[in-house]
């Protein structure tokens, strides 16, 4: 499941992209179709500890909630014509049969060892992530 939050602000260099993007296009097909040179920059390797609150993203990965699920933070760029753009955040949580805390450690050692701790800023990102699952209605079926 990934948790995208884009800025507030949307340069008019990248609007009509990023309306399609919105409208369902996919971010990378989007943006690479239009030129743009896409970049990721880790924030945090770490894991979403179990909660009875995220229950029903627990019940639509058919998975105990007693499992933590591992959670890969980044920061999306682009860039074109030499001018670099802060696109978007995003959060990768993942099910817990298909990627563990362990294997982002082995996909992403060197990133891993630099962005594995919280810092006041994670925190913050971690609980607008919980609160948007809590809120987002998850098909179970």
């Amino acid at each position: 499941m990934a948790i995208v939050h884009y800025p507030e602000q949307v340069d008019t260099s990248f609007a009509n992209e990023h309306k399609k993007i919105l409208n369902g296009g996919s971010i990378g097909a989007v943006l690479k179709a239009a030129g743009w040179k896409i970049s990721k920059q880790p924030q945090f390797f770490g894991e979403l500890k179990s909660d009875q609150d995220l229950a029903a993203l627990y019940k639509s990965f058919q998975s105990s909630s007693k499992e933590n699920l591992a959670i890969h933070i980044y920061s999306l760029y682009i860039e074109k014509n030499n001018t670099k753009f802060k696109y978007a955040t995003i959060a990768e949580v993942h099910h817990p049969d298909y990627l563990t805390l362990n294997d982002l450690k082995e996909i992403y050692s060197t990133d891993y060892n630099n962005f594995n701790t919280e810092t006041e800023e994670v925190k913050k990102l971690i609980a607008f992530i919980q609160n948007k699952i809590k809120s987002v209605k998850i098909p179970t079926t």
